[in-house]
């Protein structure tokens, strides 16, 4: 599992792979893919963040909580 860090983006960005309207994208480290909550296939929760599947590659990929 690799970390992921966030990148802010303008509050109408759009999932490049779904195309549905979503500030919170999702940059694959091992294939580039970018994605969102929607089109990930599983998202599971951990103590650190969230760990995503990419739908293309299928590698999980960590996102770490932003502190606060």
């Amino acid at each position: 599992t690799q970390e992921v860090k966030m990148v802010k983006v303008q509050e109408s960005a759009v999932c490049p792979r779904c195309h549905s309207p979503n500030s919170r994208i999702i940059f694959c480290p091992y294939c580039s893919s970018g994605m969102c909550a929607n089109c990930s296939p599983l998202i599971k929760p951990t103590e650190e963040g969230f760990e995503y599947t990419c739908p293309n590659c299928g590698e999980s990929v960590l996102v770490k909580k932003q502190a606060k």
